[in-house]
């Protein structure tokens, strides 16, 4: 037998006795449905509405296909253009730049605020080396088309957020 206990808005507790299904699938944690549960039970969700400065504060300001230059070999510091591909928080989802699209072999998660994350253009002011991995070389696709490497770049600012 489980018990589930509510609090009403009159500040009382509420408890609802639930019974143990014959069917024991309705529940499983495989199809289990929030809404089908309240609506069960008489209760109802909270809208998101209520939950939008806790979204605010996950946004990282990086978004899907924007560039970076990514350094791939702290040894030799060894750089090259990466494509982000999603975003989770401070964490990115990074695709080689020549790599064709289709190919996620060698795609990796990168901690935004790392050291090794940089804006477009970056390595130019810092005259760093760029070159392509060896993933990329073996393939042979090391093209670069000329205005890719400045479309959807992230704002410099916002390599600077307080890392945490």
């Amino acid at each position: 037998m489980f018990f589930n206990l509510l609090r009403s808005s009159s500040s009382r507790i509420i408890i609802h006795e639930l019974e143990p299904s014959r069917n024991s699938s309705s529940f499983s944690s495989l199809n289990f449905l929030w809404s089908k549960y309240f609506s069960l039970i008489g209760e109802r969700s909270v809208s998101d509405e209520f939950f939008d400065h806790y979204l605010a504060s996950i946004e990282s300001g990086f978004k899907i296909d924007m560039k970076i230059e990514y350094c791939y070999d702290i040894e030799n510091d060894l750089y090259w253009l990466t494509k982000i591909q999603l975003v989770s928080h401070s964490l990115i989802l990074l695709h080689y730049i020549g790599l064709s699209e289709d190919d996620t072999s060698n795609d990796f998660w990168a901690y935004i605020y790392d050291q090794r994350c940089h804006p477009i253009g970056w390595c130019k002011e810092n005259s760093k080396s760029m070159l392509p991995p060896p993933s990329i070389v073996m393939n042979q696709q090391v093209s670069l088309n000329e205005n890719e490497d400045i479309n959807q770049t992230p704002p410099i600012y916002l390599f600077d957020k307080v890392k945490f």
